[in-house]
């Protein structure tokens, strides 16, 4: 009966350090896991992304069509053409002046858009018609070493469109 006696307290004083040892780990793990997280993602996202719209680089002599997401060249339909100096739309074109932000942007005037070409500025938004009846909103980010250029754009915009 002596094995006995010691078996129930021993397993007990098992157990107990068992789940205590494991209540604390999640305790810990779950305080670190967090911290640990949360400052990565935004940080991560914010440097690939300053505003977190979609960065597009166009080739001198090539274009973009927006509701396909192609790349054009030649006479296809395309929403804005880049001939490696200024920025022709498929229609017509308007600067927004410096832009830190597009998703800031929450109303346009159609009216205004009347630029037959635009010779972008690093900073600055654009707003252009769409081929398929909407509106995209452009901010150049940079020229780069091939006369190609970087714009961040947010298609469709979904704001206000006043008369």
């Amino acid at each position: 009966g002596h094995l006995r006696r010691c078996q129930p307290r021993v397993q007990g004083h098992e157990h107990r350090t068992e789940l205590g040892g494991r209540e604390q780990g999640e305790d810990e793990l779950g305080a670190v896991r967090p911290q640990e997280r949360h400052p990565v993602r935004p940080g991560d996202s914010g440097r690939a992304q300053p505003a977190g719209e979609p960065v597009l680089t166009i080739q001198p002599g090539s274009g973009y069509l927006f509701a396909s997401s192609q790349v054009v060249h030649g006479a296809d339909a395309r929403d804005v053409w880049w001939n490696g100096a200024t920025l022709v739309p498929g229609q017509k074109i308007a600067s927004l002046g410096p832009v830190a932000d597009l998703s800031s942007i929450d109303q346009i005037k159609p009216g205004l858009i009347t630029e037959i070409q635009i010779q972008p500025v690093p900073g600055e938004g654009y707003v252009m018609p769409t081929t398929d009846g909407k509106y995209v909103l452009l901010r150049m980010l940079s020229l780069g070493a091939q006369g190609e250029i970087n714009v961040e754009f947010l298609y469709p915009f979904a704001g206000a469109v006043l008369p």
